[in-house]
C-alpha cells in the first residue's frame, strides 16, 4: 500500500526535508514515537489527523521496536501486544511521530479483541503487527511506502497450558508458541468444542 502516510505528517516531514535542503539540519529521519489502537475499522483516509472512531489503547515505548532489513532503505516496526494488555476491542493499528502526528493507520479487516490473563480463570492472548517502513529519496524524489501489517494472524497462547478451555474460547484456532509435545516448538491447536487438537 503506498503512500498511505497522513497529510499531516507528509507536512511535518516536507518541512524536515526542506530545513535540511536549506542547511538547517545535518540529516534526515523518520522518527517513530509510539502507536495507539482505534476502535473502528474505517478505510485509510489522508484527511485524518487521528484514529477514526477513537482510540482505545496507548501503545508503551516497551511495546514497539525498530529492525533494520536487508534494504538499508526499509526498517520494520514490531508491535507486540502480550498478555498482560486487555481487555478491549479494536479496529485500527496506528503509528505516531515523535512530534505526536499520526503517520499512518492500517484498518483491520474486522474488530479484533484483545484479552488480558486473569489467571486462572482466563489466560490472555498476544498480537503482534509489523510495518515496513521504505524511503527512497533523491535530490528531487522522495517517496515513503508502509506496508499494512498481516490481519490474518492467528491468536497466540505461550504454552498448551495457556490454552482457554475449548468450550468457551473466543477462538476455535490458536498459535502455541511453545508446545512441549512438538519438542518446545510452535503448533496450532484446533477445537470444535469439545478438546484441543493440534497441527505439529
Amino acid at each position: 500500500m503506498a503512500n498511505n502516510v497522513t497529510d499531516v505528517a507528509s507536512q511535518k516531514l516536507v518541512q524536515e526535508l526542506d530545513a535540511i535542503n536549506g542547511g538547517v539540519t545535518a540529516g534526515f529521519r523518520i522518527a517513530i514515537g509510539g502507536f495507539k489502537l482505534g476502535a473502528a475499522t474505517t478505510a485509510f483516509n489522508a484527511a485524518a489527523a487521528n484514529l477514526p472512531g477513537g482510540v482505545v489503547y496507548t501503545g508503551l515505548a516497551s511495546q514497539i521496536r525498530a529492525a533494520r532489513t536487508v534494504d538499508p532503505r526499509v526498517i520494520n516496526y514490531h508491535i507486540t501486544l502480550d498478555e498482560s494488555v486487555g481487555d478491549f476491542v479494536y479496529g485500527s493499528v496506528g503509528l505516531y511521530l515523535a512530534s505526536g502526528e499520526l503517520f499512518t493507520y492500517a484498518p483491520l479487516f474486522e474488530l479484533r479483541t484483545k484479552t488480558a490473563t486473569d489467571s486462572p480463570e482466563k489466560a490472555g492472548n498476544v498480537h503482534r503487527y509489523m510495518f515496513p517502513v521504505s524511503v527512497l529519496r533523491s535530490d528531487v524524489i522522495f517517496s515513503l511506502q508502509v506496508d499494512p501489517p498481516d490481519h490474518a494472524a492467528l491468536p497466540e497462547v505461550a504454552n498448551v497450558q495457556a490454552l482457554p478451555d475449548p468450550a468457551t474460547a473466543p477462538y476455535k484456532m490458536y498459535l502455541v508458541l511453545s508446545d512441549s509435545g512438538n519438542s518446545g516448538d510452535p503448533s496450532v491447536a484446533i477445537t470444535a468444542g469439545l478438546a484441543w487438537k493440534f497441527l505439529r
